[in-house]
């Protein structure tokens, strides 16, 4: 009885392990080839492993070096192969020592020449350059030298035309500007002297943009004394028929502006109606 139940067993276990073989076919393909090609793997390097290899490594093992190192170092000093000395290089130069001669033997003689006489030992008096045009210095080339006065002083003589607000513009010795002398480039017109100095000194100017018409200076302006006040401009004591946007400065010229109360009271009879800045 107990036969027939181990055979009816191992028959269902045959039975079902077939089943799952052919269910499962190409897996256990698979896994046979990677049994075996491991297989294989392990038994070639077995087979195919260098004794000597071995040895090296295990030499290396002990002396701490790298076999890989040791052994090209080992190829390539078998590799160098003795140069045989060669003739030139075996023999030493000979050197012939040369006897001295009268020439390098005689030393020459130095005979002590007296102390002469220069004239840079004798100052001589500093004599001042001339100041000429042609002295001018590259810095100054292209600019000229001028002076400019801002004058009301006129204004005291007809004190009766000055409003009262005016008298706190208007200065005490009536110089809204002193003298003072302006560096600016050659061919720069009155108007662009004026300009320029206010603009260094705080003074307020009042001009027209295009025209260079001048309305006001230091917070005096046309008209506040009259419908025939206002600023006018003479040049070295000369009062130009152009407008000042007009005259070319020169070098040395004296620019003064006086402010008028009356037109042409500053003008002499025969320069009437000009420093026509004036409308």
């Amino acid at each position: 009885m107990k036969k027939d139940q181990d055979s009816k067993f191992a028959k269902s276990f045959s039975d079902a392990l077939r089943l799952w073989l052919r269910a499962n076919r190409n897996r256990v393909i698979l896994i046979a080839v990677l049994f075996v090609l491991a297989l294989s793997f392990f038994a070639g390097e077995k087979l195919f492993s260098d004794p000597g290899d071995k040895r090296r490594n295990e030499t290396a093992a002990e002396t701490g070096q790298d076999p890989e190192t040791k052994e090209h170092v080992e190829t390539s000093m078998s590799s160098v192969t003795p140069m045989p000395p060669t003739e030139e290089s075996s023999a030493q130069p000979t050197v012939t020592p040369v006897p001295p001669t009268e020439e390098s033997t005689v030393q020459p003689t130095v005979t002590p020449t007296p102390p002469v006489e220069t004239e840079s030992e004798t100052p001589k008096p500093e004599t001042e350059a001339p100041t000429s045009p042609e002295a001018k210095t590259e810095a100054e080339e292209g600019y000229i030298l001028c002076t400019i006065t801002v004058s009301c002083e006129h204004v005291y003589d007809n004190p009766d035309l000055v409003p009262d607000e005016k008298w706190l513009v208007i200065p005490k010795d009536g110089l809204i500007l002193h003298t003072t002398t302006m560096k600016v480039k050659e061919g720069s017109t009155v108007y662009q002297v004026l300009r320029s100095a206010c603009e260094q000194n705080g003074i307020l100017l009042d001009a027209a943009l295009f025209s260079a018409y001048v309305r006001g200076i230091g917070n005096l302006y046309e008209f506040d004394l009259g419908r025939q006040s206002g600023w006018m401009y003479e040049v070295n004591g000369y009062y130009p028929p152009v407008g000042c946007g007009s005259y070319r400065v020169e070098e040395g010229d004296v620019i003064v502006w006086n402010y008028t109360c009356n037109r042409g009271d500053l003008q002499p009879e025969g320069e009437k109606d000009n420093g026509s800045n004036l409308k």
